[in-house]
C-alpha cells in the first residue's frame, strides 16, 4: 500500500527517452524516462512521469502509484480487464 498516492492507469505506447547516468559509486548506467497521461478510476487525467532502469513492454497497462510530490513512486503491470472502465475508455480514445 502506498499511502498518500493516487492510482493512475497508463498504457505504454512509446519508448522511454534514454539517458546515461553516473551513480555515486562511479559506475554508469542508463535510465528511461516516460512522460505519460494517466487516468484515475473515474477517467480524470494526470500527467505522470515514470523513471525506470529498463525498457518497459510496449502496449502494457500499468497501475502507477502517483504522488504529487514524487510523481510515480511505484507501479505494477495489470491486465486490460483490471483497468477501470472509465480509465480504459480514456486510454482507448487516444488511439
Amino acid at each position: 500500500m502506498n499511502y498518500g498516492t493516487i492510482p493512475y492507469y497508463v498504457q505504454l505506447t512509446q519508448d522511454g527517452k534514454s539517458e546515461k547516468i553516473t551513480y555515486n559509486d562511479g559506475t554508469s548506467g542508463t535510465i528511461y524516462r516516460y512522460n505519460l497521461t494517466g487516468y484515475d478510476k473515474s477517467g480524470k487525467s494526470q500527467q505522470v512521469k515514470l523513471i525506470e532502469s529498463r525498457i518497459l513492454k510496449h502496449d502494457a497497462y500499468l497501475k502507477a502509484a502517483y504522488s504529487k510530490k514524487e510523481n510515480v513512486i511505484s507501479w505494477e503491470e495489470v491486465k486490460k480487464s483490471e483497468v477501470p472502465v472509465a480509465a480504459l475508455e480514456e486510454l482507448n480514445s487516444r488511439k
